[in-house]
């Protein structure tokens, strides 16, 4: 067995074992992060930015939000069912989280709504190649630089297994190398950094009761299964009932142009099995609304009704809404979508039988005038 001596043994590399292992070092900390993947980032390397509250862009942007009203918001929204104190702190730093960012070379585009009617908290990352999907690894490599500039070790590929206890105290971390190497850190404390769980299928349907790829599919990113929750409650820590924010979507669309699912996500008419409509429409595009209504219906299932009618509609004139994540108003490549979802048998999309999809010829003649509009 390998042994190592540290002061602060970091688990895991992403956002927050980043900023951790940078403001213990910067203390004067010596300091180890253990992350089981190959890079450093985790699941943030597909996100955009951070939230922020009473920032200096929202200032600049004359966005009326403070941490008071952001606060009751969500304590309304979750029923008070969250720890307040937790939230309150949370909202009450993050303006000066992106001041510290600014700080370590994070540069941001400005502050974003997610959907049309959320508040704009959402400080997205400015990268190299414009808005888009994957802007908050900018963040993780700013921080990750500034973090081996300070002398912070990183062991890449050498996930933690075990904190180990002395007396009452954290006196180490046991970990395993690429190799299959055990190493025994000695440290004087532990920061827990990782507890995403969503490859865990039993943790999941043991903790929440959803079963996963029947009535819940999240990102399931290999290698998240709640180590970090586990080495914490092995030791001692206080366990609350696990909790997620569900996020519904279109079933099978991920392989179909992005047309699909920015009609189908459009306010128009949802049902559930029954043939019931079951929300106000016009919150769709809040995922968290949504899926908090498909769950309470049978099998968990909702249909998003749209017509020919309302398709065209759509490509003549572009989507109504719009976000950050699905920002092209056009989707005149909708009925190419539909004959690949056909041609997949995909159980996702349904054609009712006087549902009539324009031939080429009308997709292509529809394309033609609007090139033409816009040339105009």
């Amino acid at each position: 067995m390998k042994k190592m001596e540290t002061e602060i043994v970091v688990i895991a590399a992403g956002p927050a074992g980043l900023s951790a292992a940078v403001e213990a070092a910067e203390n004067g900390a010596d300091v180890i992060v253990l992350e089981k993947a190959s890079t450093v980032g985790g699941a943030a390397n597909m996100g955009m930015g951070p939230l922020g509250i009473g920032t200096k862009y929202q200032k600049q942007q004359m966005i009326d939000i403070t941490v008071e009203k952001a606060f009751n918001m969500f304590m309304e929204y979750t029923h008070y069912n969250v720890d307040a104190r937790l939230v309150k702190r949370y909202f009450e730093q993050s303006a000066e989280t992106i001041e510290w960012l600014e700080g370590m070379g994070v540069e941001f585009e400005g502050a974003f709504r997610y959907f049309p009617k959320s508040e704009a908290t959402w400080h997205i990352v400015k990268t190299d190649q414009g808005i888009g999907p994957r802007a908050a690894s900018f963040l993780n490599k700013a921080l990750y630089n500034r973090a081996r500039e300070l002398g912070v070790e990183f062991l890449l590929e050498t996930p933690a297994k075990k904190i180990i206890m002395k007396e009452g105290k954290v006196a180490g971390v046991l970990a395993t190398n690429k190799d299959g190497e055990e190493i025994e850190i000695s440290c004087k404390a532990a920061i827990i950094c990782t507890g995403g769980a969503g490859a865990n299928k039993e943790l999941i349907k043991e903790e929440t009761g959803f079963e996963h790829g029947k009535d819940l599919f999240s990102f399931a990113i290999p290698g998240l299964l709640g180590d970090g929750m586990k080495m914490a409650w092995e030791v001692g820590a206080a366990k609350t009932q696990v909790r997620i924010e569900m996020a519904a979507c279109i079933e099978g669309m991920d392989n179909l142009p992005q047309s699909i699912p920015n009609v189908l996500m459009q306010p128009n008419l949802l049902v559930n099995k029954h043939g019931k409509r079951i929300m106000n429409e016009e919150e769709m595009q809040n995922a968290t609304y949504l899926s908090n209504v498909v769950a309470h219906q049978k099998d968990k299932v909702c249909f998003s009704i749209v017509d020919s009618s309302i398709v065209k509609y759509y490509i003549r004139n572009g989507v109504d809404n719009v976000s950050l994540v699905r920002t092209n108003p056009d989707v005149s490549d909708f009925y190419d979508g539909v004959k690949m979802a056909e041609k997949n048998q995909d159980s996702g999309l349904i054609s009712a039988g006087n549902f009539k999809p324009m031939t080429d010829e009308a997709i292509q003649k529809m394309k033609d005038l609007i090139a033409a509009d816009q040339a105009v």
